[in-house]
């Protein structure tokens, strides 16, 4: 990415030199899995606006790479995408650019107001109130240990935990003592999901119309 810093300046306003270089400007993301058949792995990387809420700064910057193996310095890049055409080299990119045939769009925004819950305008009448609040009148019915996230509701207990990635999920569930499931969580539902979108992105001729 460094040796393209000027190419992606130019277009979408945003550098990469890694993660800890302080003139790096953006960030990206991998999707999951990288792998279909458990042997080669590639892996889209869409650059964004780093920052606050960088998923809601995307540039039309992708860039796929070939991960197969754990020897790192067989690893390669396999094709850069912007604006939907496909360079299959750095060289065909700076070739494009230097020619002048790459069409530019529109940059990640620079201010973050947007992404922001500032308010606007004036208050509204009763807004500065409370807003209406359950209150449990013979008391909680739940026990909870918020340092270990564990819940106990009328015979149900389990620990609970989150992950960006995962979501909400719950560990060790039991119903009067006897234990009905070890983990629940929606990581099953995105591991068909992605795989089912995996499939279908390599299956479309320029495997990025996502």
């Amino acid at each position: 990415m460094s040796s393209i810093a000027d190419i992606t300046l130019n277009l979408t306003g945003l550098v990469y030199y890694g993660a800890s270089d302080e003139r790096t400007n953006s960030a990206y993301f991998v999707q999951n899995p990288t792998s279909m058949d458990g042997s080669n792995a590639t892996f889209w990387a869409p650059f964004r606006k780093a920052g606050l809420a960088p998923y809601d700064r995307p540039s039309d910057l992708y860039v796929n790479f070939d991960v197969s193996g754990t020897d790192v310095s067989t690893y390669t890049m396999r094709m850069i995408v912007y604006n939907l055409v496909v360079y299959t080299s750095v060289q065909d990119f700076r070739d494009a650019w230097t020619a002048g045939k790459i069409t530019k769009t529109p940059s990640p925004s620079e201010g973050g107001s947007f992404l922001r819950k500032d308010r606007v305008g004036p208050v509204r009448e009763l807004e500065n109130r409370f807003a209406p609040t359950t209150i449990p009148l013979g008391g909680k019915r739940y026990k909870l240990d918020e340092e270990s996230n564990y819940i106990e509701y009328m015979g149900w207990k389990f620990y609970t935990a989150f992950t960006r990635d995962v979501g909400l999920q719950f560990f060790d569930i039991k119903l009067k003592g006897e234990r009905i499931m070890y983990e629940l969580s929606l990581q099953g539902r995105f591991l068909h999901f992605f795989s089912w979108v995996t499939l279908t992105l390599s299956r479309c001729c320029c495997s990025v119309c996502w």
